[in-house]
């Protein structure tokens, strides 16, 4: 098989956690899209029976509802192909439900209903944050996460055996740089 630089490259399968988000985001906005639609048909119907306010009210509402069905769609389908977008706003809309949650506790409302959406928005932030998924998101294994080995420059060779100096006699020092004897009594190579 032959593959352009434009395909897709995955080393890493995708996790089942990341499928069951991916399938429950798809069947979401495929339900706000239908509730969208039922809006956007309901409207007219309230306009027949003299109620133009509702009628707008209802075209307006399904108008949203379907955007945000569809870019909820298109999220899921990032999620499915891997893409590390879609990865992150559903990260973001996690933390945003999971604060949403807390914040309607204190407006009075259920501290049950509150306390799923926590443990599925946390749970959706736990798996999509964890390593196999980090490594289907970014396309290299996820072993890779690991700091490389350190590596070290090769000792230098040690110097040869000292030499005497032939003309004065005296110990001669030996110079890496050059890799050759040096007396400093008489200032010379040997």
């Amino acid at each position: 098989m032959f593959l352009r630089a434009s395909q897709d490259v995955r080393t890493a399968p995708r996790p089942i956690g990341v499928t069951i988000i991916a399938i429950l985001g798809a069947i979401g906005s495929i339900l706000v899209i239908i509730a969208g639609l039922i809006f956007l048909a309901m409207g007219p119907l309230f306009g027949s029976l003299g109620i133009p306010f509702l009628s707008i009210l209802g075209g307006l509402v399904g108008v949203v509802l379907l955007v945000v069905g569809l870019l909820g769609f298109a999220v899921a389908w990032g999620l499915w192909k891997g893409k590390n977008w879609a990865r992150w706003l559903t990260i973001i809309g996690a933390v945003v439900g999971i604060l949403g949650g807390i914040l309607s506790i204190g407006s009075g409302s259920s501290i049950e209903s509150a306390l799923v959406g926590f443990v599925v928005d946390a749970l959706v932030i736990y798996v999509l944050m964890r390593a196999d998924a980090k490594a289907f998101f970014g396309g290299h294994p996820a072993w890779s996460y690991a700091p490389p080995p350190p590596s070290y420059a090769p000792a230098p060779p040690p110097p040869p055996p000292s030499r005497l100096c032939p003309n004065c006699g005296k110990p001669a020092t030996y110079i890496q740089q050059y890799q050759r004897h040096y007396c400093y009594n008489c200032k010379e190579y040997v």
